[in-house]
């Protein structure tokens, strides 16, 4: 009996405070052949995808999608140019100087000169994603097995 290698699997796992998606396609193919596409924070994790898959797939060609949702994985961080905001003081207190001005700077006036002010994203992978995702990948080659991969009988070279 031949095992078809074109097949279709998906599954999700989620917690409180993230949901993983794993979609599986695969299509009849010489060799064993694997293209993964995840999130960067991820890309650790490519290696145990593979291991898994290997576990259910012999040959073909086979394209795993992981997609994360979810408000954890990024948190952001406000950091500020000092070397440009002493620019600023510096050039403030020129202008007071040449035109005899007796004002002094705010933070208020700090606080409007936005490009001084960086926002930078800093992945937060929570701790239990990597069974999740392990979870999710697995319910799809389960899927993949029982709904798409198909069994094909009476061949003349079986």
């Amino acid at each position: 009996m031949v095992t078809s290698m074109t097949g279709y699997g998906r599954e999700e796992a989620e917690n409180e405070q993230v949901r993983v998606f794993a979609e599986i396609k695969t299509v009849n193919h010489r060799f064993c052949e694997y293209m993964i596409r995840m999130p960067r924070q991820l890309l650790v994790l490519e290696e145990k995808v593979k291991k898994k898959a290997n576990q259910y797939i012999r040959r073909g060609r086979v394209e795993i999608f992981i997609t994360v949702e979810g408000e954890s994985l990024v948190s952001k961080k406000v950091k500020i140019d000092w070397d440009l905001a002493d620019q600023y003081v510096g050039l403030m207190d020129e202008v007071k100087g040449k035109y005899n001005l007796e004002s002094s700077i705010t933070l208020q006036d700090m606080l409007q000169l936005e490009s001084i002010f960086m926002t930078e994203e800093v992945p937060a992978v929570p701790d239990d994603l990597e069974s999740l995702l392990m979870k999710a990948v697995t319910g799809a080659l389960e899927n993949l097995k029982k709904c798409g991969i198909w069994k094909v009988k009476n061949l003349p070279w079986t």
